[in-house]
């Protein structure tokens, strides 16, 4: 298996305003390699806890070690409605955890992968409390 990292990073709007100006630069002066790993950037702790839920979790881990060859393949496995793995299973690829793959042989179906091992956190322990 590929091993991809995916990082969970919580900024705050101007930190990621300002992250992306410096790649919009960077490209505008000519960069052509990958400027950065797949990096999805959140406000608060919280929007992680919304976002992998253990479910959503579950599903990412079962795509992971079973590979499923369909979604109705894979909430039986969870043992979930398909209806409601189908939404997880959206929501997380459209935020790049989950690529799906399509296959028009025989009775259409998607296939969901996950081609990567593991998930990093990156959170500032900036409080903001104390004042300089």
């Amino acid at each position: 298996m590929e091993t991809k990292k995916v990082i969970l990073k919580v900024e705050a709007k101007k930190q990621f305003s300002g992250r992306i100006r410096g790649y919009m630069k960077q490209l505008d002066e000519g960069a052509k390699e990958k400027l950065t790993d797949e990096t999805l950037s959140v406000e608060s702790i919280s929007d992680i806890q919304r976002i992998l839920t253990p479910k959503r979790m579950e599903i990412l881990g079962t795509i992971r070690d079973c590979k499923p060859k369909s979604i109705y393949e894979l909430a039986k496995m969870v043992k979930r409605e398909q209806a409601n793995v189908q939404n997880d299973v959206n929501f997380l690829a459209d935020l790049g955890f989950i690529e799906l793959e399509k296959d028009m042989t025989g009775r259409k179906k998607t296939k969901p992968k996950v081609s990567y091992d593991t998930l990093d956190f990156k959170v500032p322990l900036a409080t903001g409390v104390c004042s300089k």
